[in-house]
């Protein structure tokens, strides 16, 4: 391994220029160098496309319609309102709610970091490709309406499971918002298969 003289990017001995910047070992830079875009993101087209596209709507409309059926077909001993009774549960949604904050909010910007030689990926490659993300946003967003309708329709107390989701959601939206600012020729995504 080398290290880049222009980026500090750790490139493979195998290669003799760097393939961040094209600069190569001796510290030329060559200003004819352009980056291939990079087509691991799985988007048919590279073109920026909003965080809430075709498929985040079509997963929120199928999971919140899949909460809403199976709640309401659920066996008596098995209907969520008798499990979110009681102060225990309640108690445990909002400890798992803000340990899982700083997490939602952080998973749509992951990457693989230090791990990236170990995995010959660059650095800063993002372990979630963009679809999976919006993907995520659609399934949290549909638990969310689900919810709300079973809290309208059953109980008043399932709105404790709603704000859990929301804010959950909350910080994804939030973490994704950012990335999804940016082009998506400017990233690297983690392959999760060969």
């Amino acid at each position: 391994m080398w290290t880049c003289g222009n980026c500090n990017e750790l490139i493979d001995d195998q290669l003799d220029a760097c393939w961040k910047c094209g600069c190569s070992r001796e510290g030329k830079l060559n200003l004819d160098f352009m980056r291939e875009p990079c087509a691991i993101d799985d988007d048919s087209s590279l073109e920026r496309k909003p965080m809430f596209d075709e498929l985040t709507i079509f997963v929120t409309l199928v999971i919140s319609a899949a909460v809403i059926v199976t709640a309401l077909l659920a066996p008596g001993d098995m209907q969520i309102t008798k499990l979110v009774s009681g102060p225990a549960p309640l108690t445990f949604f909002c400890i798992s709610t803000l340990g899982s904050l700083p997490i939602a909010f952080a998973m749509p910007r992951l990457r693989v970091s230090f791990f990236g030689r170990m995995w010959h990926v660059p650095s800063s490659t993002y372990v979630l490709s963009r679809w999976i993300v919006r993907l995520c946003i659609g399934a949290s967003l549909g638990q969310v309406a689900g919810f709300v309708v079973l809290a309208i329709l059953q109980d008043h107390r399932l709105f404790w499971l709603v704000g859990s989701f929301a804010l959950i959601s909350g910080a994804f939206c939030a973490g994704a918002s950012r990335r999804f600012r940016q082009h998506p020729k400017t990233e690297f995504v983690m392959r999760w298969w060969p």
